[in-house]
């Protein structure tokens, strides 16, 4: 398989990362793409990533045959099966916006998309703390703001149970967006230890 093909992330391109509380210091300075500087320190990393307009989640994985690749057999064509999905798909939420999604409706569609979307596991990546993102100002909201948050922190906590046992699905939880893309490099490279050694005869040529 390794010899053939290599495994891209693929971001969707509408996605939008904040820094998060505890994220490092190049996701929170002002005027700075977050999405792009993300790209550049996984690419760095050696993780091949792209961004694209996805139809389903917010970052899937892809396996797409190499320019040096020997000829297909069977009459298919390099441009016939250049690129094809593998079997993980991720809708990231933000804590604070899962719970506005999860009020709007929204987050129900997106579980029921990942959950049948067609590829084998689809994960929910729930990023933050509501209760610290929502908390707001505490020395001017007192109890308001800690009852807000508190109920937003079991709304996630509910909705993440929801999606496990209602939808199928894989919960995954990172503090921030760095600690997100750290993630995605993980799994990447988790997926090329995985993939990479398949021959033909596993089903993988």
């Amino acid at each position: 398989f390794s010899e053939e093909y290599e495994i891209a992330l693929v971001l969707d391109s509408r996605e939008q990362y904040g820094a998060g509380a505890g994220a490092a210091s190049s996701f929170s300075s002002a005027g700075v793409d977050r999405a792009d500087a993300a790209l550049a320190t996984l690419a760095a990393r050696g993780t091949r990533v792209e961004k694209r307009a996805l139809v389903v989640g917010d970052a899937l994985w892809v396996a797409r045959r190499k320019a040096c690749a020997p000829p297909l057999a069977g009459g298919w064509t390099h441009a016939s099966s250049s690129e094809f999905a593998l079997d993980l798909v991720i809708e990231r939420k933000r804590a604070d916006d899962l719970v506005h999604s999860l009020r709007s409706g929204r987050l129900a569609r997106q579980r029921w998309g990942l959950a049948r979307c067609g590829l084998r596991t689809g994960a929910l990546l729930v990023e933050g703390d509501a209760r610290v993102l929502m908390a707001g100002d505490a020395s001017s909201g007192g109890h308001h703001h800690h009852h807000t948050a508190a109920r937003a922190h079991k709304a996630v906590c509910s909705a993440s149970a929801g999606a496990e046992v209602g939808d199928g699905l894989v919960v995954l939880r990172t503090a921030h967006a760095a600690e997100t893309f750290r993630l995605y490099a993980d799994l990447t490279a988790e997926l090329e230890g995985l993939y990479g050694p398949l021959t033909e005869a596993d089903g993988g040529g």
